[in-house]
């Protein structure tokens, strides 16, 4: 995996180095105390309509302008979605540029089965998810590694307590506990509440994503909630102790 991190750095400077250099995001503001409320009472909050969809997409290696006016279109939701996962907005950045190169490399490809904006979020996803498992090997690696070494054995890859940066000063320290609750789910639970209470997404565009049914998508998010609110109780009942 570090091998693929360095070779997609080293892919990013070699593809189109002036349309995927790292720009400033703008983040999704979006109501944390709404969403946190879709953990006890499912209720959802507005969403922009997104932008319109293209029929198809040239090849992006043969054409730098497509491809910058691409990313600027789509910049913003491919950030978003991934900060949710990683929680960290310097590896959200580059797995953005991450996404882009990947993108710009198999654009080609792209034979109109999905929609565009299905297809960015799959791949968006993807890193993400791949960066998460990753993580989780090493922090597997540096537990099993202390007990030859006679390190603490304190995993050194706990993420600390994440502040998103759309979020109201005021519904900071809320946003922290759903954010490190939603650390704690499976990886498709994280992903259909992800997608559908934070990018919003319809329930159908969801599932295609997903490669689910909407049925499959509908007790992800039953099981995510259920797995939310209990961890976000115990949580609340920790902290008065």
């Amino acid at each position: 995996m570090k091998g693929e991190r360095q070779l997609g750095k080293a892919n990013r400077n070699r593809v189109c180095p002036a349309a995927v250099q790292p720009i400033p995001f703008k983040i999704t503001h979006f109501r944390v105390g709404q969403l946190a409320k879709t953990v006890s009472f499912g209720h959802k909050f507005h969403h922009p309509l997104p932008p319109p969809e293209l029929a198809s997409l040239p090849d992006f290696r043969r054409d730098p302008a497509a491809f910058r006016a691409f990313y600027e279109r789509h910049k913003a939701r491919v950030f978003n979605t991934v900060l949710s996962y990683v929680q960290s907005r310097p590896e959200a950045e580059e797995l953005t540029q991450d996404v882009f190169v990947e993108i710009h490399q198999s654009a080609h490809r792209f034979a109109g089965q999905a929609q565009v904006s299905t297809w960015v979020y799959r791949i968006a996803v993807n890193k993400a998810l791949d960066f998460l498992r990753y993580q989780k090997r090493q922090k597997r690696f540096a537990v099993l590694r202390s007990l030859f070494s006679g390190e603490t054995g304190e995993p050194v890859f706990d993420p600390p307590d994440f502040d998103h940066p759309g979020v109201q000063l005021e519904r900071r320290d809320e946003a922290r506990r759903l954010f490190t609750a939603l650390r704690r789910l499976p990886e498709a639970q994280q992903t259909a509440f992800i997608l559908s209470y934070v990018e919003e997404l319809p329930q159908a565009e969801v599932a295609e994503v997903m490669g689910l049914s909407r049925k499959a998508v509908e007790s992800l998010l039953q099981r995510g909630k259920v797995n939310l609110r209990k961890w976000l109780e115990k949580n609340e009942t920790d902290r008065r102790i």
